[in-house]
């Protein structure tokens, strides 16, 4: 299938990305180019955590614990962006991702963008189109779960009002809430949690990350394990293992047949 027919009607893509970091820049630039698709870079140096005595008294309530201040700041960038985007947009859907995804696997599909906006179940709020895990993957459409990381998400616009009227009073954003999920003790600080988990999210294994290059303010990356497993994982199911499987079944979960489309990342 011709790439640009397979991809026509995917929706414009917002990316984060810290001013300093051409390099990344010129990597997604690069592939949304080759693909044709529409995008804006949203810049993630307005927040940095070296200037977090500056802009926390203005942008946050109280003082928030437990979270690195670089990723306080990326919290406050995705929420600006959301209100921005809600205040100068009339676009139903906002794709949001940082600048470290690797799209090509796209290049695989055994199906188009309309085809797959077709098979989401009709309660979604947001859907996450990429995760990793330390534990194991499901290369299938699925509810969110509780050992998968973040990833780029596709929200509705009633969904992305929910998120600034959980976090915003009087101008400024709040990160007190309390909220069940054990894995993250309460906090609804991180993009991680309060996009994945304060809506009915579904996950489908489309975008893997690039592990080559450093993702923080700091440039403090460690090594880890998992993103590698992951992205081999990725690139096994979509190169080889997906042509195993129907589309009915890539497109349903609960399945008898769940376990044969789970690769581990464990170990």
């Amino acid at each position: 299938m011709n790439l640009n027919k397979k991809l026509k009607g995917f929706p414009h893509i917002h990316y984060v990305n810290l001013d300093n970091r051409v390099d990344r820049r010129e990597y997604m630039e690069r592939q949304f180019d080759y693909m044709k698709l529409p995008h804006t870079r949203i810049s993630a140096s307005k927040f940095l955590a070296s200037r977090l005595d500056e802009w926390a008294p203005q942008y946050v309530i109280g003082k928030v614990t437990g979270i690195p201040a670089y990723a306080l700041g990326n919290s406050i960038t995705h929420l600006e962006f959301m209100k921005t985007w809600l205040e100068t947009t009339t676009d139903p859907h906002l794709l949001m991702m940082e600048d470290d995804y690797d799209l090509s696997l796209f290049e695989y599909w055994n199906f188009d963008w309309n085809y797959l906006m077709n098979r989401v179940p009709f309660d979604w709020d947001c859907i996450q189109l990429g995760y990793e895990s330390d534990e194991f993957l499901p290369f299938f459409l699925h509810p969110k779960l509780r050992h998968t990381y973040f990833g780029p998400v596709l929200m509705t616009r009633d969904y992305v009002e929910k998120i600034l009227d959980l976090h915003t009073y009087n101008g400024k954003y709040r990160f007190d809430m309390i909220l069940s999920s054990k894995k993250f003790k309460g906090c609804a600080t991180t993009v991680d949690y309060f996009i994945a988990h304060t809506g009915r999210t579904y996950c489908i294994p489309l975008i893997t990350t690039n592990i080559n290059s450093p993702s923080t303010e700091f440039a403090l990356d460690i090594p880890r394990t998992h993103h590698e497993k992951s992205k081999h994982a990725y690139y096994y199911w979509w190169m080889k293992k997906h042509r195993s499987f129907t589309l009915d079944e890539f497109f349903t979960y609960g399945k008898k047949n769940d376990n044969k489309m789970i690769i581990s990342t464990s170990g």
